[in-house]
């Protein structure tokens, strides 16, 4: 009888300590699969591609843009917008320039450009219009729109370091070189996945 009592006292000491063993398993599978911030060499990867197309988009939200079909179609305007020439950057309709603005950049990045270059906005003293719009004729820009300076600037990948790093968010450095100095740029890159369980990767920070 006694012998029994041992055995089954035995049995369920090892049952428990089966079951610990799985629980402690187990959590350790869940830390594992929760930790899934992005690595540098992940980001070397994928930002290189981000960074380039951005450039163009640079341009257009904040440069120069694009250039009149012609100085005359350009000085005939009174509206305060003129006809641009599409084939100069590649883009013929605003629906183009958000299609590829979103394959670049956050949806939230994205909404703060859409703001001035497609919808205009207001404050108490001043009304900034659209810098594009579209006319009967195609895609037309404002000649009243402020223009920055843009640099040509050269991104060193190799130089890459994640100063924080979170779950789908990365604050890095990079060092980049224009009109020959040399400067760190921070940027902020996100992950999400698709519906396909895939990694889709984003800019939430601008490039030039």
């Amino acid at each position: 009888m006694r012998r029994e009592k041992a055995l089954k006292k035995s049995l369920k000491m090892q049952t428990k300590a089966a079951a610990l063993v799985f629980v402690l398993c187990l959590l350790l599978c869940v830390c594992a699969c929760a930790d899934t911030r992005m690595t540098a060499d992940e980001i070397k990867e994928v930002l290189p591609d981000l960074v380039e197309n951005s450039f163009v988009l640079n341009e257009i939200y904040f440069g120069e843009g694009f250039p009149p079909t012609s100085e005359a179609a350009k000085a005939a305007n009174v509206s305060g917008y003129y006809y641009v020439d599409c084939e100069f950057l590649g883009f013929y309709s605003i629906t183009e320039i958000k299609e590829a603005t979103e394959k670049i950049f956050t949806p939230e990045y994205a909404a703060l450009l859409y703001q001035t270059a497609f919808d205009g906005f207001a404050t108490d003293d001043t009304v900034v219009a659209a810098r594009y719009i579209e006319g009967e004729l195609g895609l037309m820009q404002s000649m009243h729109s402020t223009v920055y300076e843009l640099p040509e600037r050269s991104y060193d990948y190799s130089t890459l370091q994640i100063v924080k790093n979170s779950k789908g968010r990365a604050r890095i450095t990079v060092e980049t070189v224009a009109d020959g100095d040399r400067s760190t740029v921070e940027l902020i890159v996100v992950r999400t996945t698709d519906a396909d369980g895939a990694y889709v990767y984003r800019l939430d920070s601008p490039t030039y």
